[in-house]
């Protein structure tokens, strides 16, 4: 696997990820980022069956003002 960073993310296939904990405790990266969306990572938790447990991962496509496609969400399990 390659892994690149770049100054700033273009709009082409590229992911945010962000860490929920179980029980959908966001991150603050992540709870950042729902701020910024308007609450879309909360309407995707509550709309999926993701908890944050470790191994599982949800992917929501990102609004257009964002310069991703993708918003990676992954369970990083109990705090």
């Amino acid at each position: 696997m390659k892994i690149t960073f770049t100054k700033e993310a273009k709009n082409i296939d590229v992911a945010i990820v962000v860490g929920v904990f179980e029980d959908k405790e966001m991150t603050p990266p992540a709870q950042f980022l729902d701020e910024t969306t308007n609450g879309l990572l909360s309407a995707a938790l509550d709309k999926n069956h993701f908890k944050g447990k470790i191994g599982e991962a949800l992917s929501i496509f990102a609004p257009n003002d964002l310069k991703v496609r993708r918003i990676m969400l992954v369970g990083f399990g109990m705090k």
